[in-house]
């Protein structure tokens, strides 16, 4: 498995593409290294983005979440989920329309700029929108939406779900690890499938390994020189692969040089973001 140093992404690539959680932060704060990697790529004004799976927060929220941690990220290099649901909604001609939203008051707000109307379950909608895994209570929430859900499929088939972070798992730490909203989509889609009896029923995903997140970063970087530093490997290299940019593996999250890689091999390991210079 080919190495390469975070000296050599800055010195070979135009532009960086970089997950959040597991390579920038985790629960307990900003990761070793993470802070003057950041301060590096302003100080030589190198273009790059965060792309993060979140949902829970818009980008400007994002970034002063960032910024608290001593990451010194402005809203303008973050890209987020959450913030590609208003182009969702409007390709899907669902402006002004209600939503059922699953996720703490912040996903509200994320639906709301977007342009749903956000609504409790006594009330009609046209979408469910899963924004995160906090913020309500489990399983009975979950149990009364499952059961709103199949009820609307029955008499509106063209009801949509949509959960903008894939992510199953994330980094909470060393060694620990929590779900996330894709993990409960799975849920509510196995659901369905048992209910119904088909498994036509399945969510919009938004965020990596899915293109909207590269093709929104790449936008205005045809021809450059990209890379992805990601820890996951069922969304951060297999988006990167998937979208034709260099998929670099970090080993500060889940998945390590030992992981199994039969079946998504990145195209370089990167041991940290700790730069030699900044020691």
């Amino acid at each position: 498995m080919k190495m390469i140093t975070a000296e050599e992404i800055i010195a070979e690539y135009d532009l960086i593409l970089l997950d959040a959680f597991g390579v920038l932060i985790d629960s307990s704060g900003a990761i070793e290294g993470a802070t003057a990697f950041i301060d590096r790529l302003n100080k030589l004004g190198k273009e790059y983005f965060i792309l993060t799976n979140g949902s829970k927060f818009l980008p400007e929220e994002s970034a002063l979440g960032y910024q608290k941690k001593g990451l010194e990220i402005p809203s303008s290099k973050v890209i987020s989920s959450g913030g590609l649901l208003m182009d969702w909604v409007h390709s899907e001609n669902l402006i002004g329309k209600n939503a059922w939203v699953l996720g703490p008051p912040s996903c509200q707000k994320v639906v709301e700029v977007s342009g749903l109307i956000p609504v409790t379950l006594d009330k009609e909608a046209d979408c469910l929108v899963l924004g995160n895994q906090d913020g309500f209570k489990f399983p009975e929430d979950m149990d009364k939406v499952i059961s709103r859900v199949f009820h609307t499929l029955k008499v509106n088939p063209k009801f949509q779900l949509i959960c903008p972070n894939p992510d199953i798992v994330y980094p909470l730490g060393k060694n620990q690890f929590g779900i996330t909203s894709g993990a409960i989509a799975s849920l509510v889609e196995k659901s369905l499938e048992a209910l119904m009896g088909v498994d036509t029923y399945r969510f919009h995903f938004l965020g990596k390994p899915f293109s909207p997140m590269f093709e929104k970063a790449t936008l205005n970087s045809i021809g450059k020189k990209t890379c992805m530093i990601g820890d996951q490997l069922l969304t951060d290299i297999k988006g990167a692969q998937n979208f034709g940019i260099t998929a670099i593996l970090v080993e500060t999250g889940i998945a390590q040089r030992t992981s199994d890689f039969s079946l998504i091999e990145p195209d370089f390991i990167l041991e940290n973001l700790i730069m030699k210079s900044s020691k």
